[in-house]
């Protein structure tokens, strides 16, 4: 995909370019069609009233002439009507697509991206873009086209004029003009500055609500109101900034264009005194101004407007438009998974910070074995189970599965290879089939029942009425966390990927739930390549082989068994672990 741009004019206006530019064309063409028909209404007004006044007229021609204007009138009015059907079938379709080629960008980024980000945040400044987008569409199509025409048709007007009145409007538009720039940019950072409270504020209010029960569970709704009236004040405050700023922005523009007005057309009654103009010049000339001062006043709003929308929009690529963490190579292949072989091979991993965690990490996991991790916190486990599936890239060396480089191979190959189970499943807002199925939407109902039952899902599906069109809510709220385990093991038959990796898949449950539990990830495991990471160590006890890991080494490895023996960190932790077992014997069988 092409890069999103950073910055807000070349996003939108290579999207109007791209996608629509037969139909700004057309909406620049009726705009200034519409107005520019409404510029000849002042000579015909004065023809007119010229006419109306010399009693040596005939009547045909004042008809004629009301003719012309009342066709100036239907003619623009019919040009702004097409302006806006076209405009029906353009702002729509640039919302559309301004969301999506930022959302595609946006799916792009490494899970770390996601995680430095409020999920709220980010949906929001995606709606933003398209926002943003159809306000920049119709300022730009409407009022600078409409003003531009407006203007140029004013100097066609006033050749008729006497010279003085040129040169006069000429000089009050380059400084009502510089006004108008002057002003709107002033306004960029106090728009930035309320943007971003306003962004603040909505991470705010989605943070607490996605955990209300941890408010609710605490008695913290007190304290959480004063957080949320806390950033409310702030964003409270930005707005106000703003529209102090505006409100003496309009006085001093008004005022510059009321004085104008009253100018011109103070000029033209002097004129008519003088004997330079007659009647009908100055009706003209009052007419004109009119015209002026109304699209004047309309573009120093919209101008406004536009820097918001521009600033707004500027906002939103600045956080989603950055370049993503992890690429994939131009020339990616499907990877093709045969039997499951993993090789680390002289692997180095760094975080950010520049700590390096890995150095020359040398691991061979043979296809269909069952590999257990084992260390405390920081040890490297769930990092090592990441770089597998690329959500973070390795500083040198390679990762090969099935004899592949992993960094050759598309993404999405990559995780439809593996399968996983992790200790706190994330669930979709929607029904237990369309979770289950998530991996293989085509999948059979007798599929799904067949991953149901295996996963021991089929007890707690049938005493729901819905069955499995049950919605489960927000992060799967409406399941016990015994049952949202099982929908992810479920999920996992569904996909049927010949590599598994468990992350904790069994914590935290009671003793039944997890009996069942434990069974169903056995069946899962079968024929699979496996890697599981687990801080109670019987879960490992069945696995081929366990790999001790501490500040991101591999200090022991081998079977239970094996390392019982050693009398190393495993049993060390086996030892203190065992008492706590019930129904676990510390043989290893």
């Amino acid at each position: 995909m092409t890069a999103v741009p950073l910055k807000p004019y070349p996003f939108f206006f290579g999207i109007l370019w791209r996608q629509f530019r037969y139909r700004t064309f057309a909406l620049a063409l009726f705009a200034a069609g519409g107005i520019g028909l409404m510029g000849f209404e002042p000579i015909l007004m004065r023809d007119l009233i010229d006419a109306l006044r010399a009693n040596e007229t005939e009547a045909e021609n004042i008809w004629q002439l009301f003719a012309l204007i009342a066709a100036v009138w239907f003619g623009s009015a019919t040009c702004n009507r097409i302006r806006e059907w076209v405009d029906l079938y353009t702002a729509p379709e640039l919302r559309l697509q301004a969301q999506v080629e930022v959302y595609h960008w946006l799916d792009q980024h490494a899970p770390r991206f996601f995680q430095d980000h409020l999920a709220g945040s980010l949906g929001q400044k995606v709606k933003q873009a398209g926002t943003a987008s159809v306000a920049l569409l119709s300022i730009v199509f409407d009022g600078f086209i409409r003003m531009v025409v407006a203007i140029l048709m004013s100097f066609i007007v006033l050749a008729a004029a006497p010279s003085y009145f040129f040169w006069v409007f000429l000089f009050w538009l380059v400084g009502f003009v510089g006004l108008s720039m002057w002003f709107p940019r002033r306004c960029v950072p106090l728009f930035k500055a309320f943007g971003e409270e306003m962004s603040a504020s909505t991470g705010v209010l989605v943070d607490i609500n996605t955990h209300m029960d941890v408010v609710r569970g605490n008695a913290k709704r007190l304290s959480e109101r004063l957080r949320v009236l806390d950033s409310l004040r702030s964003e409270r405050g930005a707005s106000m900034n703003t529209r102090r700023f505006l409100l003496w922005m309009m006085l001093v523009m008004y005022t510059a264009l009321l004085a104008f007005q009253c100018a011109f057309i103070a000029m033209g009654i002097d004129a008519f005194l003088k004997g330079l103009m007659g009647v009908g010049d100055v009706v003209m000339v009052i007419s004109l101004a009119a015209i002026l001062v109304t699209n004047v006043w309309a573009l120093s709003g919209q101008l406004v407007g536009f820097f918001e929308q521009v600033g707004i929009l500027g906002a939103a690529l600045a956080v989603i438009a950055k370049p993503h963490d992890i690429l994939e190579a131009i020339d990616a292949k499907p990877l093709q998974v045969r039997g499951g072989e993993i090789r680390f091979e002289k692997v180095s991993y760094q975080y950010r910070s520049g700590d390096h965690l890995f150095r020359d990490l040398d691991l061979h996991i043979r296809a269909g074995e069952r590999i257990g991790l084992v260390g405390p916190s920081g040890a490297g486990k769930s990092t090592l189970t990441k770089l597998i599936r690329r959500y973070y890239d390795v500083s040198s060396g390679r990762i090969l599965i099935d004899g592949q480089d992993i960094a050759t191979v598309t993404i999405d190959s990559l995780n439809l290879g593996i399968a996983d189970v992790p200790q706190d499943p994330a669930l979709f807002h929607r029904s237990l089939r369309e979770n289950i199925a998530y991996a293989k939407p085509e999948a059979s109902e007798a599929c799904l029942w067949e991953a149901a039952k295996a996963a021991h899902c089929e007890a707690f599906i049938n005493n729901r009425p819905e069955g499995f069109d049950v919605i489960v809510g927000e992060r799967g709220v409406r399941l016990s966390g015994g049952e949202r385990q099982r929908v992810a093991i479920a999920r996992a038959f569904v996909k049927d990927a010949p590599i598994l990796i468990l992350d904790e898949a069994t914590s935290a449950l009671d003793s039944e739930t997890e009996s069942l539990i434990q069974d169903a990830i056995d069946r899962l495991c079968k024929g699979r390549t496996v890697i599981a990471i687990a801080h109670r160590l019987s879960t490992l006890a069945r696995m081929d082989r366990i790999l001790v890991m501490d500040q991101g080494k591999i200090v022991e490895e081998g079977t239970h068994a094996q390392l019982l023996a050693l009398k190393g960190h495993y049993a060390s932790l086996w030892q203190r672990q065992s008492a706590g077992f019930i129904g676990h014997e510390t043989s290893g069988n």
